[in-house]
């Protein structure tokens, strides 16, 4: 009688192992790496004792997160984690008050460790090495109102990460200002709309200006936001300020049979771009805070039109390709390059694409919050990976 009682409880301890065993082994994966600081001698200060959080995500939603800190020689591990498919990391790093973020990190099936090295730099409150490689305005005359899309190739040419030095205006966290961009007075702040490269928790509008607190990492960014100015007489003069140097300055207008004229930028040549005519006008090598000014005459009056987010995605893809030069003096690119630069901006357009569509499903009542934070984060997150890249590539 004993050992057919024993029996089944042999039968239950072993299906306890059996089903125990790839819980087990979902729980054994490892992110281990090392802080690199890249900052050339006799800078690069100790990566000693710095503060490294791993960040979990279930199915792209944030679940928590954890920390550790460095050795002597910057090293990391994280352990215990999960390998499952639908897990996801990401580890953050806080190196002189900026923000260093790594790719996301999965675990494809069998694998158990990552090595993942994150790359920081010496932080510096001097502006010395940054400049705008370009700087593309659209204006899109309307009835009463201008539509403007203003985009930038952001270069940090030295080997420091740029903190500001400047308390960024109306702030209440008192963070610094890194990059400023001016806005007419008349500006519509409502309207204000930016590119995924202008985190929302990162911008401050003040003092006439959009402002990142966000730190400029060497290599280079694009930078891309959009606002409509409304206007009374048949007549405007649009004027910017850039805090920083510009190498290649282009304003189009669109070719609406309004006139425009400026005593600094030249040309007023007609191009085709985004499927529309324009007229193109450009400077090259702007000094910091020189006033560049463009005069309008011949438009509409009254009405409205709606900004619509396309406008800057269409931005970032002739950013993502040269832009600063005369449209229609591109150099040649090889043409596996050209499909290459082509295949990123066809993604990065699609996933602005599909936050836009998410955005509208939502607000129409076609999903629930949940899953709408849900996805939006994972787009997001898939976009800032995709910029990471490109600023990668920026620095190579």
């Amino acid at each position: 009688m004993t050992r057919y009682k024993i029996l089944p409880l042999i039968v239950f301890l072993a299906a306890l192992v059996f089903f125990a065993v790839p819980a087990l082994a979902q729980n054994a994966g490892v992110i281990e790496g090392q802080l690199v600081n890249k900052t050339a001698p006799p800078g690069g200060a100790s990566v000693a004792k710095v503060t490294v959080t791993l960040k979990t995500s279930i199915g792209g939603s944030e679940q928590g997160s954890k920390d550790t800190t460095t050795d002597q020689d910057g090293k990391f591990q994280f352990s215990g984690l999960n390998t499952a498919s639908n897990y996801s990391y990401q580890l953050v790093v806080i190196y002189q008050t900026a923000e260093y973020d790594s790719d996301t990190i999965t675990f494809k099936a069998g694998e158990t460790t990552q090595t993942v090295n994150v790359d920081v730099y010496d932080a510096t409150d001097k502006a010395d090495k940054l400049r705008f490689h370009a700087s593309q305005i659209e204006i899109n005359p309307g009835q009463g109102r201008l539509e403007i899309t203003e985009h930038y190739l952001v270069n940090n040419d030295g080997d420091t990460t740029y903190i500001g030095s400047q308390p960024a205006i109306g702030d209440s966290q008192g963070r610094n200002n890194t990059l400023k961009f001016s806005l007419p007075a008349e500006t519509d702040q409502k309207t204000l709309q930016y590119s995924e490269t202008l985190m929302d928790w990162c911008v401050v509008i003040g003092g006439g200006n959009l402002q990142d607190t966000m730190a400029v990492l060497p290599g280079q960014k694009v930078v891309a936001f959009m606002y409509q100015v409304p206007y009374k007489s048949t007549e405007y003069s649009f004027t910017k300020t850039f805090i920083y140097p510009v190498a290649n300055m282009s304003v189009l207008v669109k070719d609406t049979g309004v006139a425009a004229s400026s005593d600094t930028l030249s040309g007023g040549q007609q191009v085709q771009y985004n499927g529309a005519n324009y007229v193109q006008y450009s400077a090259q090598n702007i000094g910091a805070n020189t006033p560049v000014t463009l005069n309008l005459s011949g438009l509409a009056k009254s009405g409205n039109s709606p900004l619509k987010w396309g406008g800057i995605a269409a931005a970032i893809l002739v950013l993502g390709v040269g832009l600063g030069y005369p449209l229609s003096r591109r150099r040649r690119v090889p043409a596996r390059v050209q499909r290459q630069a082509a295949d990123r901006s066809d993604d990065r357009d699609e996933l602005l694409m599909r936050l836009a569509r998410l955005d509208d499903n939502y607000e129409a009542g076609r999903m629930g919050e949940a899953e709408y934070n849900a996805r939006r984060a994972q787009l997001k997150q898939r976009l800032v990976d995709m910029n990471r890249q490109t600023e990668r590539r920026g620095k190579a």
